[in-house]
């Protein structure tokens, strides 16, 4: 039943439609009726995209920390994460792989924001990007200030004070039973002219170098998702480059086959 205001508003409900009032606006929802077979194709294709994508997160949400600048309303993290990347390619595991937590490399969003994007690569077990840095000024004993100055004032949109996350998706299968699962590192790099710390010390195991053409690489020898982000704190706001993980994963071209489709398929159409 729906009830009419003085001010001719209506609240309630009328068939399978809900009113609502807010702020003085009348909104209609319809109701949505109750799925009647949960095992359509829709549904499975939508359980197997999504799986795959939840597992990741739980991996590698760590390294996400202030990623994400589009989150709108009561978003978080976790779901802007699901809603970035669920028209991406499936990665179809089966419904025992999911709940097992098997998490596959995939080249999933891993920040958005209206930051310029930065561009990269993979060639040859490294990242290459379009960030300029000078050959000619490169060296194992850069400080993170000589680095800064480089970042500024060699490429646009750049400014100090900055953050240059360098995130690693290392695809594991050695423990955990021997379940596919991700070995996630990352630093966030304030681009600070009083830091005089050297570069590599700072970054530990992610390991960076300098191109011939003097773009700055990241070493990436082993299978996984390599990224790069640039984030930029505004008072309470931080704004973000939009990335993507650059992948180089032959357990992924395993789980992208017909026949890796066709078996996960089936397992989420067995009868209980």
């Amino acid at each position: 039943m729906a009830r009419i205001s003085d001010n001719g508003l209506f609240s309630g409900t009328v068939g399978n439609l809900s009113y609502r009032v807010h702020n003085g606006v009348n909104y209609v929802y319809a109701k949505t009726d109750r799925v009647s077979n949960p095992r359509t194709d829709a549904q499975v294709a939508h359980r197997m995209k999504l799986r795959n994508i939840l597992n990741v997160y739980g991996r590698i949400k760590h390294a996400l920390t202030d990623n994400f600048e589009g989150k709108t309303g009561r978003q978080s993290d976790y779901t802007h994460f699901q809603s970035l990347n669920l028209m991406l390619k499936a990665v179809p595991l089966t419904k025992a792989e999911a709940e097992d937590r098997y998490n596959i490399v995939a080249p999933y969003k891993i920040s958005n924001g209206k930051l310029q994007t930065i561009c990269y690569k993979l060639e040859d077990g490294v990242l290459i990007s379009d960030l300029y840095i000078g050959a000619q000024d490169w060296n194992e004993q850069l400080t993170i200030s000589d680095f800064t100055e480089y970042i500024v004032k060699r490429n646009e949109n750049w400014s100090y004070n900055d953050t240059l996350e360098f995130i690693c998706c290392k695809q594991d299968i050695s423990g955990n039973e021997h379940r596919p699962w991700i070995d996630c590192e990352f630093i966030n790099l304030t681009l600070d002219l009083n830091d005089f710390r050297k570069i590599k010390d700072v970054l530990g195991n992610i390991k960076v170098c300098c191109s011939a053409e003097g773009f700055l690489c990241v070493e990436a020898p082993e299978d996984g998702g390599y990224a790069l982000v640039h984030k930029r704190y505004s008072g309470k706001k931080t704004l973000a480059s939009t990335q993507q993980l650059a992948v180089k994963n032959a357990l992924l071209d395993t789980y992208s086959t017909p026949e890796q489709m066709e078996m996960a398929v089936k397992s989420y159409q067995k009868k209980r």
